[in-house]
């Protein structure tokens, strides 16, 4: 291949690069991605809101610990479905695959007791 091709197809790709980088940077303004494990491992010993992926599914409780695979342990649990309480469940085991978020609780309760 004749080196002036090949500069040529260089210079395309770090092209794309670069607009593919300007559009991540477009998009991701305004949004600061963390790090997940550290972030539930704060959370440990704080109450939380988890949502799940399937309707909406939201637990309120304490976050006792988090594995390796984020697979959530909660105490003092209480289940909202569809921002309405359905009742205390007390200790519960989240699958990681089921989680959509976590947060800190904290101003959004008084929206699902709503």
């Amino acid at each position: 291949m004749p080196s002036h091709r090949r500069n040529l197809i260089v210079s395309s790709y770090t092209l794309t690069i670069r607009i593919w980088i300007i559009r991540i940077d477009c998009i991701m303004s305004g949004f600061a991605p963390i790090n997940p494990k550290p972030f539930l491992q704060d959370l440990t010993g704080k109450d939380v809101v988890v949502r799940l992926k399937w309707g909406k599914t939201e637990y309120k409780g304490v976050l006792i610990s988090v594995d390796s695979y984020m697979n959530l342990q909660l105490d003092s649990t209480v289940e909202y479905i569809d921002g309405e309480n359905k009742g205390a469940l007390g200790e519960i085991m989240i699958r990681c695959n089921n989680v959509l978020w976590v947060s800190a609780a904290g101003g959004d309760e008084e929206k699902m007791e709503e």
